[in-house]
């Protein structure tokens, strides 16, 4: 596992998971920008205990599309082998790897509207 921040815009709206009846999670994509021409986009999830609402509902009613958000958390690397079908309906299976970025720290969005391609500095 490894820490990480994150600084970026938001893809899409968050959006809410009920995983059980004492947990949900909060998932949104944030597109981070390393040169002009790259562009990372990672998923993130906030697990929350229903017992403990209030820091959920503040990313679900404030991160919406466009906005740039900071966020930190912790990470780690899944293995696993999937089955693939082609297009000749051959099946096969191959290693796939994943990283799931928990969120544990956010900050509230600046509120702005998001660039246009024309107001983009680059």
């Amino acid at each position: 596992m490894f820490n990480f921040t994150l600084c970026g815009r938001l893809t899409e709206d968050a959006k809410f998971f009920q995983i059980n009846d004492k947990t949900n999670k909060i998932i949104f994509t944030i597109a981070v920008n390393h040169s002009k021409d790259e562009t990372s986009f990672i998923d993130c999830e906030f697990w929350q205990p229903l017992d403990y609402p209030k820091r959920g509902e503040v990313i679900l009613n404030s991160y919406k599309k466009g906005l740039q958000v900071t966020v930190a958390g912790s990470a780690k690397k899944s293995k696993f082998i999937k089955n693939i079908v082609d297009d000749n309906g051959l099946e096969s299976t191959k290693w796939v790897e994943k990283y799931e970025f928990k969120v544990e720290k956010f900050n509230l969005p600046d509120k702005k509207p998001a660039l246009t391609n024309e107001e983009l500095p680059f």
